[in-house]
């Protein structure tokens, strides 16, 4: 079958990338002819000054990225500037898949928001969704034409699927349809050396962190201090003092430096996800602004929710860069849902 995946795939952000990278992966490994749509991404106005400041500081970094992307993804479509030239010459495909992210949270997928729920093509074309996430704790779409809409795109789906028990309930709330539960795309595989063919524990403590309230970094500092260990800053642009400086942050950069490392502490889903694949010891602080629930919901299906803090009081005070994870039972818990999800893309595609 010859599938398009539509989701978030050309971004400076390592973890939307290799999402869309791993869902692609999947895909071609049941056997059919994958394409990313090419559909531009903006989420805000593109000629403002910080949006064009930002572009030129992360030049370098995304020139990585595109020679990750160009290396490593399926053919791309012609590219699509907006929803509107998407609608008037799509392509053409046996299915469209909606992948995995935060593709239905309006915030994000911006002015073309309505793509993202495969609002274009023609009749014929099967429609499904993978892992698609919605980011937040309640439905985020008021216009009720477009949910009437969205409601009949739904219910023409071959099959429906998302990240989360949050998204899952929310679409049934507002929809009253029953959408299935799978694992973020990159959990789907349990490894990828092609990206990081050299494993080697590098000691060192990763930041990756968006974040970066003052008491967390001053707290951060401590334990690296007090353990010795090396800690390393990925995110931020500008050197942070007391935290080595990471220039590099394509994707397998990034992976690098999560599963070489001896604990990561993180803000990030895709942070989560990739310490937990690799057996990284790890602790989420999240500085709540409802977008926790994606997070949440994996730490509860694999019995880590005690790693998830929502102040900086609570994570200095519990001494989890301490204590042991259990990864057989987490390795259980995680395959048992890789297996449901493998299932759920063989019987929708079959």
């Amino acid at each position: 079958m010859k599938i398009g995946v539509l989701t978030y795939h050309i971004d400076l952000n390592p973890g939307a990338t290799l999402q869309c990278y791993a869902t692609c992966r999947a895909l071609k490994e049941l056997g059919h002819e994958v394409y990313v749509i090419d559909l531009e991404h903006y989420n805000g106005n593109p000629y403002s000054l910080s949006n064009i400041i930002s572009r030129i500081v992360n030049s370098g970094n995304m020139r990585r990225q595109m020679r990750f992307i160009k290396k490593s993804f399926p053919p791309f479509t012609r590219h699509y500037n907006n929803i509107e030239e998407l609608r008037a010459n799509p392509p053409q495909m046996d299915a469209y898949c909606i992948g995995s992210d935060q593709v239905w949270n309006v915030d994000i997928a911006g002015h073309s928001h309505m793509a993202y729920f495969l609002d274009f093509g023609g009749e014929r074309v099967k429609r499904f969704s993978y892992a698609s996430s919605i980011g937040l704790s309640e439905w985020p779409i008021k216009d009720e034409a477009e949910n009437a809409k969205i409601n009949e795109l739904f219910r023409n789906y071959i099959g429906l699927a998302v990240r989360e028990v949050t998204a899952s309930n929310i679409i049934k709330e507002k929809f009253n349809i029953d959408a299935q539960i799978v694992c973020d795309p990159v959990l789907l595989h349990k490894e990828y050396k092609e990206l990081i063919p050299n494993n080697i524990n590098s000691g060192e403590m990763s930041c990756y962190l968006f974040r970066r309230p003052q008491d967390l970094l001053d707290s951060l500092l401590n334990i690296a201090a007090d353990k010795g260990w090396p800690i390393r800053m990925i995110t931020s642009m500008k050197p942070i003092k007391g935290f080595i400086h990471t220039s590099k942050k394509d994707v397998p950069s990034w992976l690098g430096y999560m599963t070489n490392s001896i604990f990561n502490v993180t803000d990030s889903f895709h942070g989560t996800v990739v310490s937990m694949l690799y057996h990284r010891p790890f602790a989420v602080v999240y500085i709540d602004d409802g977008r926790s629930s994606r997070i949440s919901d994996l730490l509860k299906t694999v019995g880590l929710e005690g790693r998830l803090f929502f102040n900086v009081d609570d994570f200095k005070e519990s001494n989890i860069w301490n204590k042991a994870i259990d990864w057989d039972d987490v390795d259980a818990r995680l395959e048992a849902y890789r297996a449901k999800s493998w299932e759920y893309l063989r019987n929708t595609l079959k």
